[in-house]
C-alpha cells in the first residue's frame, strides 16, 4: 500500500507501533487499550487499538474480486500479504464520496441552474413579465448546500468562501433590477442585467468549476489495517483523527442495535461527544 501519509496518520502509526510491542509481549485485555478515532461522512467512530496494525493510504486502484460481497472494495497488499479492503461506507449504508459529489452536490447541475436563472431573468425583463427569480442566495440549491455543508479540508473551505460573495451578489442584484423597474427606469434595469449576464454569472460559474475540481481532488481515503485472530483486513474510512482512551462506554440496547458492526457507544474524554464504536469481531 502507499505510504503517502499525512502528519496525523504518521503520528497514529507511531503510537500504534508502541502499543503493538506491549500487546505482543503481554497480550493485554482490550479494555486496557485506547482507540483509533476516525470519521466517515462526518460521523465519528472508534476502533480498539488492540486490533489495529497501522493506517495506510487507500490505493486508488484495487484488484476487484469476482463474486465477492458488496462491502469488499477489492484486494490490496499489506506487508506482502493479500488482504480484502472493506468499504465501511458500504457496510454502514452511506453513499460513497464520489457518488455524493456526483449525484448530491452535482456541480454541473448547479451551474446549469444559474445559467437558467439568467435566461429566465432576461426573458422576464424583455417580455415585461413579473420578476420571479429569487433574490435570496440561500433559496437556490447551491445556497442551501453551502449553508448545510461542512468542508472536509481548509482547501475546500477556501474555495467555497470564494463563491459566497459573487453568488450573493448575483442573486441580490435582482432586487436592484426590481427597484429600477418600480421607478420606471427600464434602461437602468437592463444595464444592471448586463452586469449579471456578462460579469456576475460568469464569475460564479468559473468559481463553481474550480470548486468541482477541488472537491474531487480532495477525496482521500485511508485504510485501517486490523488483525482479528488470524485474519487481516483493511477498513476504508474517510479520515483518521487520533489515538485516545475512552473511559465511558455503554452497550446499545438490543432493540436499538441495527447492525452487528456497531454495538456500543462511547463518549470522548475531552468533550463527552458521542462516538460509535466499531466491533472488531464482526470482521473476523
Amino acid at each position: 500500500m502507499s505510504q503517502n501519509l499525512s502528519y496525523t496518520e504518521q503520528n497514529i502509526n507511531d503510537e500504534l507501533a508502541n502499543l503493538q510491542l506491549t500487546n505482543d509481549a503481554l497480550d493485554l485485555d482490550e479494555s486496557l487499550f485506547p482507540y483509533v478515532i476516525f470519521k466517515i461522512h462526518g460521523n465519528v467512530y472508534a476502533l480498539n487499538c488492540k486490533y489495529v496494525q497501522s493506517i495506510e493510504e487507500t490505493p486508488e486502484d484495487t484488484t476487484e474480486v469476482s463474486q465477492s460481497s458488496y462491502e469488499i472494495r477489492g484486494v490490496s497488499y499489506y506487508k506482502d500479504q493479500a488482504i480484502n479492503l472493506i468499504d465501511l461506507r458500504r457496510v454502514l449504508g452511506i453513499i460513497s464520496q464520489k457518488d455524493y459529489l456526483t449525484n448530491v452536490v452535482d456541480i454541473p447541475s448547479r451551474i446549469q441552474e444559474h445559467i437558467s436563472f439568467v435566461e429566465r431573468l432576461e426573458e422576464q425583463l424583455t417580455t415585461e413579465s413579473p420578476i420571479t427569480v429569487t433574490e435570496d442566495p440561500h433559496e437556490c440549491n447551491l445556497g442551501k448546500w453551502i449553508d448545510a455543508y461542512k468542508p472536509l479540508s481548509a482547501t475546500i473551505k477556501n474555495e467555497i468562501e470564494h463563491i459566497v460573495a459573487p453568488h450573493d451578489l448575483l442573486h441580490n442584484t435582482v432586487k436592484r433590477i426590481k427597484d429600477a423597474l418600480n421607478m420606471n427606469r427600464k434602461e437602468e434595469a437592463l444595464d444592471i442585467f448586463d452586469k449579471i449576464k456578462n460579469n456576475y454569472s460568469q464569475n460564479v460559474i468559473g468559481k463553481l468549476n474550480n470548486l468541482e475540481k477541488t472537491l474531487f481532488s480532495e477525496i482521500k481515503e485511508y485504510s485501517i489495517i486490523i488483525r482479528v485472530g488470524t485474519k487481516t483486513v483493511g477498513l476504508i474510512v474517510d479520515e483518521t483523527e487520533s489515538v485516545e482512551p475512552i473511559d465511558k462506554i455503554q452497550r446499545l440496547p438490543e432493540f436499538v442495535i441495527v447492525t452487528e458492526y456497531i454495538q456500543n457507544l462511547g463518549l470522548r474524554n475531552k468533550d463527552d461527544s458521542l462516538l460509535l464504536i466499531l466491533e472488531p469481531s464482526a470482521f473476523a
